[in-house]
């Protein structure tokens, strides 16, 4: 395996990594905590996206006495808001809460304030690795998308969905087919599928006659 190739195989792993273990968190708050060396417990305003009929008032107390910190909700009690510092033991624990969907955050700068809430919920067009998301995709509107894999690798256009099995067709001369499972979908983006596979990987265990 070339260098490159080792890298891009340590990163698919490090994405499954987090998708199983802090599975509701963004993964950009995920890699800035772990790029944080010398803060261990760095401050960030913190936004959870919450389930509907939540129990508002014992969320925020504790809340309160986990972080001493008042939190605010938003968007009818499905989006919290609260400037703490955190850690990913901190992360994880509040991923094991039934009422968690989604969590994201924005780095507080030392000597600034926190910005109040900016981020939204994941919007239903850019739909992450969860299976009955993906099976709720419109694959008819998916039809010559194009294919994505891993580092952007180009995987050709999405031909139809054949059971449990992705068809893409790659190239305009020497076209190449490639039968990808549906369970390597990582998300769609509204104009591009994308899978957890490098193009390398596709070509090795994928390809098929045309």
């Amino acid at each position: 395996m070339t260098c490159i190739g080792n890298l891009k195989e340590k990163f698919r792993e490090y994405d499954i990594a987090m998708r199983t273990c802090l599975p509701q968190v963004d993964k950009k708050l995920i890699t800035e905590l772990l790029l944080m060396k010398k803060d261990e417990a760095p401050m960030y305003t913190l936004e959870i996206f919450l389930k509907k009929n939540a129990n508002i008032q014992e969320i925020r107390e504790r809340v309160a006495k986990q972080t001493g910190q008042v939190a605010t909700f938003y968007d009818k009690g499905t989006h919290m808001v609260a400037a703490h510092r955190i850690t990913l033991e901190m992360l994880e624990e509040i991923c094991q809460h039934e009422d968690v969907e989604e969590i994201k955050g924005t780095h507080i700068i030392r000597g600034s304030a926190s910005i109040g809430p900016s981020h939204e919920r994941t919007s239903h067009d850019e739909v992450w690795n969860d299976p009955d998301s993906i099976d709720n995709l419109d694959w008819e509107e998916i039809k010559g998308k194009e294919a994505r894999g891993m580092g952007d690798d180009d995987l050709g256009e999405v031909q139809e969905l054949r059971g449990n099995i992705v068809v893409t067709k790659a190239g305009v001369i020497d076209k190449k087919v490639y039968n990808i499972p549906k369970s390597l979908v990582e998300r769609y983006d509204g104009h591009k599928l994308w899978f957890n596979v490098t193009k390398e990987e596709a070509k090795s265990k994928y390809e098929v006659e045309d």
